[in-house]
């Protein structure tokens, strides 16, 4: 059965009782904030009557400081305020100027009309908080005499279920009785059928054994004896069972009844109980609201009173005011200005420099922002036009997928016309550049030989320099020695005792004098760096390569060199390479440093071992052993890589848009393709004639490997 739940706790503090009551208290509490507030600045009126002079008056009134000026005027106000409350306290007072007040009239000052205020609001919360209890009691009161109701009513429950259970065992003895009875009268046939068993006869052997009786009965007066017995026994047994079931279901009955009027009675005690507090909560909140009227009427006829007394002492000041001097007036407002004048000025610098700094951060925000756009719209522009290109190009493929057999003949005709000119192109441009040629490696030759004259002349400088150094080496022989001796022991010991091997013999290094540098060393490292710059540069010289210009290695000369240990440099093999290509400068140094960047291991060991030499030295280097790895022997096998990474672009196009990525996959296509083109070379001389004269024909820029041939797409980079 539910019981009621438990009745809350009645609130220890006057606060816990505010928050359940009418908003109407805090209304109060503010009226009696505002009334302490307005009553302030009479309680320290005689503290700052008794601090002034005329001397701190006019420092004060001549301060730069507003905050200081303000808080003055305030403590003046207030003296006088208090000058005029003590006035109408004690009206003989004379009208002259009076000594400070002593401390007690200042405390009865500031708590005259004060304490009345206070004194009536504590008296009207002490009435609220008796009601407040009272009320309470009154809750406490019906709660405690309904919950000794429900107890008095648990307790009658509980006997009578006390009572039904008795009756219950009792029948449940009387039924056990009678199946006794039937037992004990159907043991004899039992211990006739041969059962040897010592445990009580069970309801299934009693039914069998009461079942071999009746067959066993010859006679059918007997039989009809026995079937009656039996008949009146069972219908006992089913009467008592009937019976009980009957209890039962008038107990469930009862239960339930009981159930229902517990849950009524807790309803109207729930409800009796609601409407009594309903019932307090409206006589609090009408008592709430009545004190809370006199307390604001109270309230409001002091507020009238004090605002009237400041309003006459704000007209004693204004009086005051017009009798003071002009001078005085005029000194300290000028003075004020100037203060004011130079604190604006402060402050306009300062917002000023704010401003500045403000601005300039968001213009480096909106910079920031607006090339992160331009990179977002490039890169969905490049995607655009890729995807049109590919659109493009496969639509393309399809025509002439469709009319190639048609327009076969036409076609092979128009390249007919198109190579008789590219062949007077070319015999054009091959003169032009021949002349050109000469003209460079006459140039070549004046500056080899300048170099020479000026290599001639530094020769006494290396000289003197190995001159230098044969001294410091003379001077510091017998402590090289030495060292070179402790050292050898050192290996000799390290051989024999820890490695137990023999000790191979070293022969000591004898000095050999400043090194000297090999005749025309230096004249074609510094060609080879010059003809790395000029690739290099993109806005300058873009042809150097293009119209196949010669270098400083044309003559046989190296391209790198080593100064000191006399290593193999870059053959000039890697300009002549470059000499002639259709390609520009431009784009060839982007692709090579594109592969430097991604597959620095093609480098190899011999171009990561010059460390010693300059950047645009280490570059060339680099940038001819990866040609020598890649396989790039000539000129057309370097337009056939710069073509694969270039592929599918406008020739005036030098952006290159294939990532790190995808370089070691378009190697492997430059190095199939050169494959595919080492055996149309073994064609026969029908095909392989008409090969050549198509690729004549087709400008660099729009060959198709037959590597994106065969796939079927596009390269997308």
């Amino acid at each position: 059965m539910a019981e009621a739940s438990p009745l809350p706790r009645p609130p220890d503090a006057p606060g816990a009782l505010a928050s359940s009551d009418s908003p109407s208290e805090a209304e109060a509490a503010g009226q009696l904030s505002q009334g302490s507030a307005l009553a302030a600045p009479v309680s320290a009126a005689p503290a700052g009557c008794a601090a002034a002079s005329k001397e701190k008056d006019k420092s004060g009134l001549e301060s730069s400081d507003p905050k200081t000026r303000i808080a003055f005027r305030r403590a003046r106000a207030e003296e006088r305020l208090a000058k005029a409350a003590t006035q109408k306290e004690d009206p003989s007072a004379d009208d002259g100027p009076s000594a400070a007040p002593t401390a007690g009239e200042a405390q009865g000052l500031a708590t005259g009309p004060l304490s009345v205020a206070e004194s009536f609001v504590e008296a009207e919360v002490r009435a609220l908080e008796s009601r407040k209890q009272a009320a309470w009691k009154k809750i406490k009161s019906l709660a405690d005499r309904l919950a000794d109701e429900r107890e008095r009513a648990t307790l009658r429950r509980e006997e009578l279920a006390a009572e039904r259970k008795e009756d219950l065992r009792a029948a449940a003895a009387e039924v056990g009785a009678r199946r006794e009875a039937v037992k004990a009268s159907l043991a004899f046939a039992t211990s006739s059928s041969g059962s040897l068993s010592a445990s009580p006869p069970s309801s299934v052997s009693c039914l069998g054994a009461l079942r071999n009786r009746l067959l066993k009965i010859q006679c059918p007066a007997e039989l009809a004896e026995a079937f009656e017995d039996a008949q009146n026994k069972c219908e006992a047994i089913q009467k008592v069972k009937n019976e009980q079931e009957k209890r039962l279901d008038e107990e469930e009955t009862f239960r339930e009844a009981v159930f229902v009027s517990t849950l009524a009675e807790q309803k109207e005690e729930v409800v009796q109980l609601l409407d009594l507090m309903r019932e307090q909560y409206r006589e609090l909140r009408d008592n709430y609201r009545e004190a809370l009227d006199r307390i604001e009427a109270k309230m409001a006829a002091e507020r009238g009173a004090l605002l009237q007394r400041n309003k006459e002492e704000l007209d004693a000041i204004f009086e005051r005011r017009q009798n003071m001097e002009e001078h005085e007036i005029i000194e300290a407002r000028q003075k004020r200005l100037e203060a004011f004048a130079a604190a604006l000025e402060q402050q306009s610098e300062r917002d000023e420099l704010d401003s500045q700094a403000r601005k300039l951060k968001q213009e480096t925000t909106i910079q920031a922002q607006e090339k992160h756009l331009d990179k977002m719209i490039a890169a969905y522009q490049l995607n655009k036009e890729k995807l049109e290109y590919n659109l493009q190009v496969l639509t393309e493929r399809n025509k002439e997928n469709l009319a190639l057999v048609l327009a076969y003949k036409n076609r092979l005709n128009r390249r007919r016309e198109a190579l008789s000119g590219i062949v007077e192109r070319f015999n054009a441009m091959n003169q032009k550049y021949t002349a050109l040629n000469i003209q460079c490696t006459e140039e070549f030759k004046r500056l080899r030989s300048h170099s020479r004259q000026i290599w001639e002349k530094s020769l006494h400088f290396r000289k003197a320099d190995a001159r230098i150094y044969r001294e410091v080496w003379k001077a510091n022989e017998q402590e090289a020695r030495e060292l070179i001796a402790a050292l050898m022991e050192a290996n000799r010991c390290i051989h024999a005792q820890q490695l137990c091997l023999p000790c191979p013999p070293v022969e000591a290094a004898e000095p050999n004098g400043f090194p000297e540098d090999t005749d025309g060393g230096d004249v074609s490292s510094e060609a080879a760096t010059t003809t790395f710059r000029s690739a290099s540069s993109s806005g300058k010289d873009n042809s150097s390569f293009a119209r196949g210009q010669p270098s400083s290695s044309a003559s046989g000369g190296k391209s790198c060199s080593r100064s000191k240990d006399g290593s193999e440099g870059v053959s000039g093999g890697a300009e002549g390479r470059l000499s002639k290509s259709v390609f520009s400068s431009t784009k060839v140094k982007k692709v090579l440093d594109l592969i430097s960047d991604a597959c620095h291991f093609l480098a190899g060991p011999k171009a990561q071992a010059c460390e010693e030499l300059s950047a645009e030295e280490q570059q060339l280097l680099d940038a001819n052993a990866i040609l020598q790895n890649v396989g790039v022997d000539c000129q057309d096998e370097l337009d056939l890589l710069v073509s694969i990474f270039y592929q599918g672009q406008d020739d005036d196009d030098e952006t290159l848009y294939v990532d790190a990525d995808d370089v070691l996959r378009l190697l492997e296509d430059f190095m199939e393709e050169k494959r595919n083109l080492a055996v149309a070379e073994v064609l026969p001389d029908k095909k392989r004639k008409k090969r050549r004269q198509a690729q004549a024909r087709t400008p660099p820029s729009a060959r198709r490997t037959p590597h994106a041939t065969h796939k079927g797409n596009a390269y997308t980079g």
